[in-house]
């Protein structure tokens, strides 16, 4: 069974805002469900950017960015705008010269491109000192993300869908269920899982299809009643599905998990106040908070798992050791 994860099927607006809805779980909500009322704001730990000992690559292709000072490489967002805007370490020994034009692009006062780097990182300086460089249409390697399967922890739907009440199925029922898995006491996050539909992303490129068919395949990418709405909590999790099931008649899991919304959520924010700290987010399929950093020999994981317990931070370094490539 293919997990939504690796399938990204093509989805409606409205789809996409409640699987985003489940992903995000309701970051900028500060209403007080029951999850850890009262809790006080999570620690920060007192952390220091490990040093490598040798050689990092960015393992795939990184956007190299030169606004007309210093090139960067960009290991943390890029906002899309025309032409892109990102920062980073400040490249040593990087020349424009060496690059084949067809392997950037320029405007206004701008240059980047994307290229596999190799060479010497220091954390503390700020700096990425280049050794050798691949451009990304010379790259044949492997993205190696962070990989999650949204694959629902409730067996009984594993082989087969199975429908509760086929009037309560539709994708506006699937945000009233989801505004209600929201008020549930003990909320901890949702999403959907859409492994059972049979139909799948590639199959649009048929070139049989007419433009007719096209769009209705499209359309059954989304099907409702395709979608196994999971839906966690840190409490009993029967009253939640009892809520849930008045207005969602399709395929529903709700399970216990340990931490909820609101203990994630403090979490994510104390992590983002660190320096070394370049993303965090709320990752409710594992019941944790993902954080991207530059680079981690292990030392930050086990300084996050002794601050907020093992499994609760999963960190996930831009850079990794060239020597094991």
């Amino acid at each position: 069974m293919t997990p939504l994860a690796a399938r990204r099927p093509h989805r409606s607006a409205a789809l996409t805002a409640v699987l985003t809805l489940g992903l995000a779980v309701t970051a900028c909500n500060g209403e007080d469900n029951g999850a850890n009322a009262g809790s006080n704001p999570s620690p920060v730990p007192d952390v220091d950017a490990p040093s490598p000992e040798g050689m990092l690559t960015t393992d795939y292709p990184a956007t190299v960015m030169d606004t007309g000072e210093n090139p960067e490489l960009c290991l943390g967002a890029i906002a899309e705008s025309y032409p892109p805007q990102c920062g980073g370490p400040q490249l040593i020994g990087w020349d424009w010269d060496d690059q084949d034009p067809e392997t950037y692009e320029e405007a206004e006062d701008t240059r980047w491109g994307e290229y596999v780097l190799i060479g010497d990182y220091d954390p503390h300086e700020g700096t990425f000192e280049v050794e050798r460089f691949t451009p990304a249409e010379e790259w044949d390697g492997d993205i190696n993300e962070h990989q999650v399967d949204f694959t629902s922890p409730c067996e009984e739907f594993h082989d087969e869908a199975e429908l509760e009440d086929p009037d309560l199925v539709s994708e506006e029922q699937m945000h009233e269920a989801l505004a209600v898995a929201e008020q549930a006491n003990g909320y901890a996050g949702s999403w959907i899982d859409q492994s059972l539909n049979p139909n799948a992303e590639e199959d649009i490129n048929d070139p049989d299809l007419d433009e007719e068919e096209r769009l209705e395949l499209e359309a059954s990418l989304n099907d409702p009643e395709y979608v196994i709405l999971n839906v966690q909590v840190t409490q009993d999790p029967d009253p939640a599905y009892d809520a849930i099931r008045e207005e969602w008649g399709g395929m529903l899991c709700v399970t216990e998990v340990e931490r909820g919304h609101e203990e994630l959520r403090d979490i994510q924010q104390a992590l983002m106040s660190l320096s070394v700290v370049q993303s965090a987010y709320e990752q409710p399929v594992e019941n944790s908070v993902i954080v991207d950093v530059d680079y981690d020999d292990g030392t930050l994981q086990s300084q996050f798992d002794e601050t907020y317990g093992e499994g609760t931070v999963q960190v996930v370094p831009r850079l990794q050791p060239a020597d094991q490539k």
